[in-house]
């Protein structure tokens, strides 16, 4: 059975709707895109909103920080400030340390490292630790890794004479002052603001 031919008017008919359905796709192709543009962009926009925020609370909270290091920093060092001045000023009041009368008393000495009290008379000089809380650790690394290259370190100070060191502490732990007293230390301490020097008799020089 052969086919019916369209007439031109069918033909035009069957045309434009092609062409309808065509602009039809298209727009709904369109409108698909700009939603999906549209989710995307809100999903974007949402993202980069809780990036912001992230990023905001993350300075607020770095702030925070440098503040409390600051302020924490600076009690810590003006505690540490005043107990080296408390002590200072006790040694000043005495110019003595055991049987080593002192003619000059220095705080914060510093040159490659910093020495926290130095007592210094013709003959020998005594250089010091202060710490709140005094540990056997610092007992040991003040009195192997510095005191021993205090004259080196500070030659126009240490002039030749005999080099003894210190250690002092608001709080000493008993074995920080047993090694104190091993390594030959004087041991400083304070009571209603007044000197307490011990190991007196076992200080020994460093040179």
């Amino acid at each position: 059975m052969a086919s019916k031919l369209m007439s031109e008017q069918e033909f035009a008919e069957w045309k434009q709707r092609q062409e309808d359905d065509i602009i039809r796709l298209r727009r709904e192709s369109e409108a698909i895109r700009r939603e999906t543009e549209a989710i995307f962009r809100e999903i974007g926009e949402k993202h980069r909103a809780a990036e912001e925020r992230r990023e905001k609370e993350n300075r607020a909270a770095e702030k925070r920080m440098e503040r409390w290091e600051k302020d924490f920093g600076g009690w810590t060092r003006n505690a540490s400030e005043r107990l080296e001045d408390e002590f200072a000023e006790a040694v000043e009041e005495s110019m003595k340390i055991g049987g080593i009368v002192l003619d000059e008393v220095r705080q914060r000495l510093k040159s490659q490292y910093e020495y926290d009290l130095v007592g210094i008379n013709g003959d020998a000089i005594v250089v010091g630790e202060i710490k709140r809380k005094l540990l056997p650790e610092d007992v040991r690394r003040f009195a192997k890794d510095r005191l021993p290259y205090f004259a080196a370190d500070c030659p126009m100070v240490a002039g030749g004479r005999k080099v003894f060191g210190m250690a002092a502490g608001e709080t000493i732990v008993p074995d920080a002052e047993k090694e104190a007293v091993d390594l030959g230390l004087f041991v400083l301490r304070l009571k209603n603001k007044k000197l307490l020097v011990e190991n007196a008799d076992g200080a020994r020089p460093v040179n």
